[in-house]
């Protein structure tokens, strides 16, 4: 059996996490079994779940010029003890601190994983910087992973990625979204505690960061109201600086009375059938899980034109827009779009993933090859 270590910023429940649980419970754990070294100590939803499929979770520091030392000192250790065939790091340009602890313990396989994408800009000391890692992770790392072309070309280089560089599709558990049980969509709705009068529900499920832009997604949601004032919005997902600050811009803007603050679930799937829609406008993303699981669920959404195009599964369920538009345009598009959605079956959607290559077991099936393999998988 191989042991494979995952390297993360945290476990909570958001979409590089959701990935690797997904490609956990699916893989063939007689030849390959996962560890996490985690960037954040926490008592994270997933813990008990990796404990009971026989996983160890290490907690330590993000590798931050100034705990840099202290980083390499528990990482190596880890690493070094660990009897790993495997170092799998998904913390995009950070990989390159990582894999250089990996390379010098002497991890074989060393893997970086993109799983994001982000304008290239700043100040100057920041591209240099920038350019630092680069050069610094396509020296330790012998694996370059990305969870679609955008990503992969964003981190690596379009030229370098091309040569160098292997999709891994987000793979999901399809079933798991394509029929929910009547009375867990049911109950999670009334869980929501929506009023009365709720007669069009928007979602969205992620964490609350700046990129995921929830501040704007409540512009819209204002704009919607004077359009269908019956509508209701959930927003749900880990905090990742940005809910108070949700909270706040909700009640500036009046509209906290139809919004519901639903935090972290384990229910996503009926959560995602009791939705409408969904309302997903990134300023930037690599391919997200969200969006897949929304389309899995059949449920119709509306996302910015900064979402990588991949994330598309072709079943109509998509509708792009620039967020260079108004709130206003927005709320119009995305009650068009509840409108003109269409149920699709579940062989339609199952069809479609698995010509995709969305389907978790074939990703888990080729993150296998990847750790027996490394680089001639």
């Amino acid at each position: 059996m191989k042991k494979i270590l995952q390297v993360v910023s945290c476990l909570e429940r958001g979409g590089t996490e959701a990935f690797l649980m997904n490609q956990y419970r699916n893989i063939d754990r007689d030849k390959i079994q996962f560890d996490f070294f985690v960037f954040r100590e926490k008592d994270y939803p997933y813990l008990d779940e990796i404990r009971s499929m026989g996983g160890n979770v290490f907690f330590g520091v993000p590798p931050k010029s100034t705990h840099l030392h202290r980083f390499f000192q528990t990482a190596e250790k880890v690493m070094r003890e660990g009897g790993y065939s495997a170092v799998h790091s998904h913390v995009n340009l950070t990989n390159a601190w990582v894999l250089l602890a990996a390379k010098r313990a002497n991890i074989p396989v060393r893997v970086s994983h993109s799983h994001d994408m982000h304008g290239q800009g700043g100040k100057l000391f920041k591209r240099i910087y920038r350019a630092l890692e680069l050069s610094l992770l396509k020296s330790s790392a012998n694996v370059f992973l990305a969870c679609g072309k955008d990503a992969g070309e964003y981190l690596y280089g379009a030229a370098f990625f091309g040569e160098h560089g292997k999709v891994i599709n987000n793979g999901i558990d399809v079933e798991r979204f394509l029929k929910c049980d009547h009375e867990k969509t049911v109950s999670a709705k009334e869980s929501f505690g929506l009023p009365n009068d709720c007669d069009l529900l928007i979602g969205n499920l992620t964490r609350f960061e700046s990129k995921k832009n929830q501040l704007f997604m409540l512009e819209v949601f204002d704009e919607l109201l004077k359009l269908r004032p019956g509508a209701c919005l959930v927003l749900g997902g880990p905090d990742g600086g940005m809910l108070e600050q949700t909270r706040q811009r909700a009640l500036e803007l009046g509209v906290s009375d139809r919004v519901r603050f639903i935090g972290s679930r384990d229910d996503v799937p009926a959560c995602l059938h009791a939705f409408d829609a969904v309302l997903f406008p990134s300023q930037f993303e690599g391919l997200p899980i969200a969006l897949l699981e929304a389309q899995a669920s059949g449920t119709p959404c509306v996302v910015s034109d900064a979402v990588s195009k991949e994330a598309d599964i072709g079943l109509g369920k998509l509708r792009f827009i620039g967020l260079g538009e108004s709130p206003a345009y927005w709320a119009e598009e995305l009650l068009k779009t509840v409108e003109k959605s269409e149920p699709v079956s579940d062989p339609e959607i199952l069809r479609a993933f698995r010509e995709k290559g969305y389907d978790v077991k074939q990703s888990a099936q080729e993150l296998t090859e990847v750790y027996l393999h490394g680089q001639k998988a």
